[in-house]
């Protein structure tokens, strides 16, 4: 066979390695790349890509060739853990005592607005219907509600409860401690107790329900509210008794 026979028949039998190097070479490229799949898979990884993309990524390649430290699984030691936890416990003791201070103060302000509302709804309904009405407050259970002065029937004179006006009547948190006073009055220390129930049938007495009456010409009564938390933060309600204004005014903490 001559030469240009044998070399043709290389390039035949190895044509992407033919006429780049001798075909002695050739055959033992070859047969290497056939004995070793992780040297081929290595060499196509790191294959230049179309249109001149950067080499393939080391992630690419199969697990038994890939790198040492790409193949590695990271993860957290014991010690990285306890000391997680142990911030997350430090927040949390000092996060959880303003949460708590933060939801009492809350719930003092809705109920002073709650209040705000009705005493503003009642002086409103008195402008609109020219009818002198006013709130009733309960300051043991928390009630209120709003009630009007009949002109005409068998109960003329007296006043009688709005049970279908919206927002008209509702009851504040037992948490929260209601104290109705004259203006300048001092605030007793000792919370209002229910009265004792009445001698004659032993049945429950009437509770004593504070009235603060709204008028016609647009005036009140003058008083002022005073809701107190657990916590002694203090807040007073204080109604003007020319303009029938609602204000609300923190106080010293008890």
């Amino acid at each position: 066979m001559s030469t240009n026979s044998k070399i043709q028949g290389c390039r035949d039998a190895y044509p992407s390695v033919a006429g780049t190097v001798p075909c002695a070479v050739a055959k033992r490229s070859v047969r290497q790349r056939n004995e070793w799949p992780e040297a081929r898979a290595l060499a196509s990884a790191f294959r230049p890509l179309k249109r001149g993309r950067r080499y393939r990524s080391a992630m690419s390649l199969p697990p038994a060739t890939r790198p040492i430290a790409v193949a590695r699984n990271f993860g957290f030691t014991l010690i990285e853990l306890m000391a997680v936890l142990a911030i997350i416990g430090i927040m949390t003791a000092m996060i959880i005592p303003e949460m708590r201070g933060s939801y009492n103060d809350a719930l003092l302000r809705s109920s002073s607005r709650e209040l705000m509302s009705v005493c503003n709804l009642a002086c409103s309904q008195a402008i609109a219907a020219n009818q002198t009405h006013r709130v009733r407050l309960d300051p043991i259970t928390g009630k209120y509600f709003v009630e009007k002065r009949v002109r005409r029937g068998a109960a003329a004179g007296g006043f009688m409860r709005l049970r279908d006006l919206p927002g008209g009547e509702g009851t504040i948190d037992r948490r929260i401690s209601i104290q109705v006073r004259s203006p300048g009055e001092e605030v007793s220390e000792e919370p209002p107790v229910q009265p004792p129930p009445s001698s004659a049938n032993n049945s429950p007495a009437e509770p004593l329900l504070e009235a603060i009456g709204f008028y016609s010409d647009g005036t009140a009564d003058a008083r002022e509210i005073v809701l107190q938390d657990r916590d002694g933060f203090r807040m007073a309600l204080r109604i003007n008794a020319v303009t029938a204004h609602v204000s609300a005014v923190e106080m010293e903490r008890k």
